[in-house]
């Protein structure tokens, strides 16, 4: 078993320009574990998260500070005033209906459909964003063997295999396997999930077959069939050059019409995005700066590097 990331914590900035740092977390929950390694050197450093378990906590965190989450709904619309400032945003909820939120900020972090999301919002912007296709289908197992009720545990067999190959073990009596990135698959719409590639199902449940414990104890030809509890595909907000973009947009290259008045003020419209397949990874850090920029205070990191380039 080769030696791997950390899931739960990484040294933030190392970690969005490409390279990693393991470091201690602190308190452990149900959805931060030590991770089962072949490493003891970092037997107290690296953490393993429970993708599902750490969404409902920081769903619970949000709540508890009185955050409104408001699901089954598009934004159709972001109203600007003459100095190109965001004050509302227009929301349409499934039942057709739609509300205006006044807003003293407003920052778009639309996963993989930011680019698309940005330009329905503000069509005559300047800034054309652009991304790169990154796909990734996976199946979630029953685990056979489950070790210890709390356990978890992560490998990853990229140099046996040659290609990515990453099984995780959760707590919750499942294993989670994930294979090769697709670079040409195509985005759904915005909202909807698209169908997982069957060949590349297949041949993640045949690695499956190969490198879980699947034999009866009484009869090595014998195999027990796998459980599937799930499966799917994902795409991953990827820029082209494959850092995140966390920035201000300025107010000038938002929208270009003849009333504009330049008032001094900072523009108020933010883009996050682009953190590729370490979002639940980089998320808290990530917000964190982005509310500091927003509120105009000094940053944690310098931002600079993931600023929104000039030709993107």
């Amino acid at each position: 078993m080769e030696m791997v990331k950390s899931f739960c914590r990484t040294d933030f900035e190392q970690a969005l320009r490409g390279g990693w740092t393991p470091s201690s977390w602190g308190q452990r929950t149900q959805w931060c574990k030590h991770i089962v390694h072949a490493s003891p050197s970092y037997a107290d450093q690296i953490r393993y998260s429970n993708p599902v378990g750490l969404g409902k906590w920081l769903e619970r965190a949000c709540i508890d500070m009185d955050v409104r989450i408001e699901t089954s709904t598009r934004v159709t619309a972001v109203e600007l005033d003459d100095g190109n400032r965001a004050t509302a945003v227009i929301v349409v909820r499934e039942d057709s209906s739609s509300i205006r939120i006044p807003c003293d900020n407003f920052m778009l972090a639309g996963g993989p459909w930011t680019p698309a999301v940005y330009k329905t919002l503000f069509p005559s912007s300047s800034i054309q964003i652009d991304a790169a296709t990154e796909a990734g289908d996976w199946i979630i197992f029953r685990n056979q063997n489950p070790v210890a009720k709390n356990s978890v545990a992560f490998v990853g067999l990229n140099g046996i295999v040659g290609e990515k190959l990453e099984f995780a073990g959760r707590n919750d009596g499942t294993i989670w396997v994930c294979g090769a990135k697709d670079l040409k698959g195509t985005l759904p719409p915005l909202g909807s999930r698209g169908p997982p590639d069957a060949a590349r199902i297949a041949q993640l449940t045949g690695c499956a077959y190969r490198f879980l414990r699947v034999h009866n104890a009484g009869d090595p030809d014998a195999f027990r069939e796998l459980e599937v509890v799930a499966l799917g595909r994902a795409f991953r907000p990827v820029t082209l050059s494959g850092r995140p973009m966390m920035a201000r947009v300025e107010s000038d290259k938002l929208s270009h019409h003849n009333g504009l008045r330049a008032d001094g003020r900072c523009g108020n419209v933010f883009l996050c995005w682009g953190h590729g397949s370490w979002g639940l990874t980089l998320g808290p850090g990530t917000g964190k700066l982005m509310s500091q920029l927003i509120l105009g205070r000094p940053t944690d990191l310098d931002l600079s590097p993931f600023r929104i380039p000039e030709t993107t």
